[in-house]
C-alpha cells in the first residue's frame, strides 16, 4: 500500500521526518490527522509507528518506518537503536555517493585528458638544419601548459610554448581556444609580434580577470638559419652555444595575453644561429619544481642539464630535463605542469 503513495514535505509520517530531519513517534496512527494511510493502517490493525531519518551530509536521503500492532508510548531505547542503525546506513549511502561521483569525475577527466593530448603535436616537424623536440606533462588529468609547431608564410616555422594560469579543466579549455587562434593567425602571417598582438585582442574579450596566458612565440627561418621572437610575460628562453655558453635570452617583450586588449608585442630583431646552438623554451613548472625539502629546481640546474646533454638529440635533451625534475622532486606529485621544447641547430 505504501508503494502507491507519494509524500510531500511535512505530509504523513515520512514527510514530517523529512522536514524536521528528526525521528517522529506516532502513538496511534488511527488517531492521527496527518496520516494519509489511515484506512490501510486501520484495516491491518497498525497502531504505533516511528519514522527515522537517514542523513548523508545533513541531507535526508531516506526515511525508515517501523510499525506496531499495539498502541505504545515513545520508547527511547528503541528509537536510539534504530537511529544508530540509520546513521550507519547514512554513512554507507554517503560513501557510495562519493564513490559514484569519483568514478564519474575520473571518466570525465579521462576523456578530457584524451582530448587534450590529441591537441599536442604528435611529432616534431622535419625542418632542414634543425632538430626539434617537445614534451608536456600535466600536474592533473588536464593542464594549462601548451606547446605547438605552427606553419607560417614563406616556409617559416612558429614554435610556441604557453602557460594558462592554473591547471585542470578550465585552463585546458582556454589552452585549446588559444591554440585554435594561433594556428589560424600563423597561416597568414610571418610577424610573430603581430600574431601575439592579434591573439591577445581576441583573448582579452574571452578571459576574465582571474586568468591570463603567458606565451613565448619563436619564428624560425630555416633558409637564413635565423629566428625572431615575441614574449608575452613568459619566462625567458635561452640560446646556448655549442660550448654551452649563454648566447642570448628571450626576455619578456610585453604583458601576458588576455589582460589588456590594446597591448602590442613588438618582435625581437632576427638572430642568427650557428651549428650546435640550442634554443631552450620552457614553462615555469620546470624552474619552480620543488624537492621535498622545498628547494627550488631553478634556472642554473636547467642550464647545467642542457649543457651536460648538448651533444645529444633534442629528444634526449627534453627527456633528460623532465627526468631530472622528477628525480629532484623524488617523484612526489607535480605541483605544476611541466613543458619544454628544444630546438637544436644541426
Amino acid at each position: 500500500m505504501s508503494e502507491e503513495f507519494k509524500f510531500k514535505p511535512g505530509e504523513g509520517l515520512p514527510g514530517r521526518v523529512w522536514t524536521s530531519k528528526q525521528p517522529v513517534w506516532v502513538r496511534d496512527a488511527t488517531r492521527e490527522t496527518n496520516f494519509p494511510r489511515m484506512a490501510a493502517a486501520s484495516q491491518m490493525g497498525v497502531k504505533a509507528g516511528v519514522g527515522i531519518p537517514v542523513l548523508a551530509d545533513d541531507e535526508v536521503v531516506a526515511v525508515i518506518e517501523f510499525f506496531l500492532l499495539e498502541t505504545r508510548e515513545e520508547d527511547e531505547r528503541q528509537r536510539k537503536l534504530i537511529s544508530a542503525i540509520a546513521a550507519q546506513l547514512g554513512g554507507v549511502i554517503q560513501r557510495k555517493r562519493a564513490e559514484q561521483e569519483l568514478r564519474e569525475n575520473e571518466e570525465q577527466f579521462h576523456v578530457a585528458r584524451e582530448i587534450q593530448q590529441r591537441l599536442f603535436p604528435k611529432a616534431a616537424p622535419q625542418v632542414p638544419g634543425f632538430d626539434i623536440a617537445g614534451l608536456s606533462h600535466a600536474a592533473e588529468a588536464t593542464g594549462g601548459d601548451y606547446f605547438d609547431y605552427l606553419p607560417m608564410l614563406r616556409d617559416r616555422l612558429g614554435v610556441v610554448v604557453g602557460d594558462v594560469t592554473g591547471h585542470g579543466i578550465g585552463p585546458a579549455l582556454l589552452m585549446a581556444e588559444t591554440r585554435a587562434y594561433l594556428r589560424i593567425l600563423a597561416r597568414n602571417r610571418e610577424d610573430v609580434g603581430e600574431i601575439l598582438t592579434r591573439a591577445n585582442r581576441v583573448l582579452a574579450e574571452d578571459i576574465g580577470y582571474e586568468r591570463f596566458i603567458t606565451m613565448l612565440l619563436v619564428g624560425l627561418d630555416p633558409q637564413k638559419r635565423t629566428f625572431t621572437y615575441a614574449n608575452a610575460g613568459h619566462p625567458a628562453g635561452y640560446v646556448l652555444g655549442a660550448a654551452g655558453e649563454i648566447k642570448a635570452q628571450l626576455k619578456r617583450t610585453g604583458l601576458p595575453l588576455g589582460i589588456k586588449p590594446d597591448v602590442a608585442y613588438p618582435p625581437a630583431i632576427a638572430t642568427g644561429l650557428s651549428l650546435g646552438d640550442i634554443l631552450l623554451l620552457l614553462t615555469d613548472g620546470i624552474e619552480e619544481a620543488m624537492s621535498p625539502d622545498e628547494t627550488i629546481f631553478g634556472t642554473e640546474r636547467i642550464l647545467e642539464i642542457a649543457r651536460a646533454n648538448r651533444e645529444k638529440s633534442a629528444r634526449e635533451i627534453v627527456d633528460a630535463l623532465y627526468a631530472a625534475v622528477r628525480q629532484f622532486a623524488q617523484n612526489t606529485p607535480q605541483l605544476d605542469d611541466v613543458t619544454a621544447v628544444v630546438i637544436k641547430t644541426v
